[in-house]
């Protein structure tokens, strides 16, 4: 039992379902914010980072772990 309309109704009463275009919008939304792909600065695999910028960054790897941060984990783009 969910409450739906003000009172109680069963789960299994196709009258509460989203109607077939409604179901596939949410399915597809569903794929769409769940693939997401992350990129690494240091590991560059997509080939756009330019090699100064990542040598430079290297360069700093103590600095960033005294504040904590893993220059490895750095990312440079989140694609959803």
């Amino acid at each position: 039992m969910r409450l739906g309309g003000g009172s109680f109704v069963r789960e299994d009463d196709p009258a509460i379902a989203p109607n077939i275009i409604e179901s596939t919008n949410l399915i597809y939304m569903v794929n769409v914010l769940t693939a997401i792909k992350y990129g690494y600065i240091l590991k560059n695999e997509d080939g756009d980072v330019p090699q100064e910028f990542r040598t430079k960054l290297a360069r700093y790897k103590k600095e960033f772990a005294d504040l904590g941060y893993e220059i490895g984990n750095i990312r440079t783009l989140i694609n959803i």
